[in-house]
């Protein structure tokens, strides 16, 4: 996946890599709602695998770019 994340998606993912629930921090219908079908491109880019953990390619999308 070579495209820029958005901000859900690097959230969740953030998310996992930190040990906890892909969807902390939300809140309200909508939101569970929406976070959905972003973990639903997370698993098309092969960012998370079939069982929502982060991939290394979903921990290297989250990383910060050398010399910044």
């Amino acid at each position: 996946m070579s495209r820029v994340l958005t901000g859900p998606q690097k959230a969740a993912l953030k998310n996992l890599a930190s040990g906890r629930e892909s969807s902390w921090g939300l809140s309200g219908r909508s939101a569970f709602g929406g976070h959905t079908r972003t973990m639903l491109s997370l698993y098309q880019g092969g960012l998370i695998d079939k069982n929502y953990e982060i991939t290394q390619a979903g921990r290297n999308a989250i990383q910060a770019p050398k010399g910044l």
